[in-house]
């Protein structure tokens, strides 16, 4: 028999990848009424045909400004107030940035707190720091800096300073100068870098975890090996 679905309304702003996805199968899983603003030049992963969203609404943007007059419309079609779900960092950002005329109408990821500030590392290490945790030693970095100027031992990991202004592929590990300077002649509209000192290890532990008003979640730590593929 099946579930007949929540009074519970969430509006997803995903992009193309499998965190988009793997929301639409959880809210569908659990019969919540879902509606999908999804940023992407082509669906790579198909995250608009899944069979959750067969009785869904799916609207399709190029870039992320395009949500908000969607937005407006979706806060006249019905009188109750819907979750706003992000998947990736570019719209945390700019729902966070325009949180306070969205708040009035849905519910928001941070529920009135800026959060766009974490996105950045340099204060996200300053952030852990203050928590009492051991961070690796790091130095922000500017593309057209000279290299002389480091402070830092190498091998170095290289990454966008930002997360929402970087790629994947602007991630580099360097294990000297030049193979620092070849990883910043790659194709990249990336500016701003950290730079951190390299940690050898044989594995890490990922723990995710959620906060919300009364408690906080822990999920099950993740054990990483580091292996490389020949």
């Amino acid at each position: 028999m099946r579930m007949k679905k929540t009074s519970n309304s969430a509006i997803i702003i995903g992009d193309s990848t499998n965190n988009t996805l793997s929301i639409v199968r959880s809210l569908g899983e659990a019969n919540i009424e879902q509606t999908l603003i999804l940023k992407c030049d082509e669906d790579v992963c198909f995250v608009a045909e899944s069979k959750y969203l067969k009785n869904s609404s799916v609207y399709r943007i190029t870039v992320i400004e395009d949500c908000m007059p969607i937005l407006e419309q979706l806060k006249k079609d019905t009188g109750k107030k819907r979750y706003l779900i992000c998947s990736f960092d570019e719209a945390a950002v700019f729902i966070d940035e325009n949180e306070p005329i969205l708040a009035s109408f849905f519910y928001t990821p941070a529920r009135g707190k800026q959060i766009g500030d974490l996105f950045n590392k340099d204060k996200q290490c300053k952030l852990a720091n203050e928590c009492g945790l051991v961070v690796p030693k790091s130095q922000n970095f500017h593309r057209t800096e000279h290299l002389d100027d480091l402070v830092l031992d190498y091998p170095i990991l290289l990454k966008p300073l930002n997360s929402t202004k970087g790629e994947k592929s602007d991630i580099h590990i360097c294990n000297n100068k030049i193979e620092m300077e070849k990883a910043l002649l790659a194709e990249s509209h990336c500016s701003d870098f950290i730079l951190q000192e390299f940690i050898e290890k044989e594995y890490e532990i990922d723990c995710i975890g959620v906060r919300t008003e009364r408690e906080m979640y822990l999920a099950g730590g993740i054990k990483k090996l580091d292996i490389i593929l020949n």
